[in-house]
């Protein structure tokens, strides 16, 4: 993809996230989101590259230039259920994430017990 706009969209939609979600997650308003997808904006700005990187899942250097691969290792290695889970606990609040983490333990130490 050649424009900014088809791989900020695409990165996005691959993501799993609307633009609100993808918004919240990288700490820009929507409305930058839609800015990038709709051609309101040439490339991504510095600030916001990692960032929309990492909540996107993808390459920096992908987003940013077109070049290399859209997806990370880390991305690629996730499938089925496992990509699922990542992108709702990627979406949870801290404490929502603390409070999963006490249930997991709860678990694991009634199934060793049991």
């Amino acid at each position: 993809m050649k424009i900014f706009e088809e791989r900020a969209r695409a990165a996005r939609k691959n993501s799993g996230l609307n633009q609100s979600e993808a918004a919240r997650k990288i700490g820009i308003s929507r409305e930058a989101v839609s800015q990038w997808e709709n051609g309101g904006t040439k490339t991504i700005n510095s600030v916001h590259l990692f960032p929309t990187a990492r909540a996107y899942g993808v390459s920096a250097e992908w987003l940013a230039s077109g070049a290399g691969d859209m997806l990370t290792q880390d991305h690629l290695l996730l499938s089925g259920k496992n990509k699922l889970i990542l992108n709702h606990l990627n979406q949870m609040s801290e404490s929502a994430k603390d409070d999963l983490v006490v249930t997991l333990f709860g678990i694991a130490a009634s199934k060793t017990q049991g």
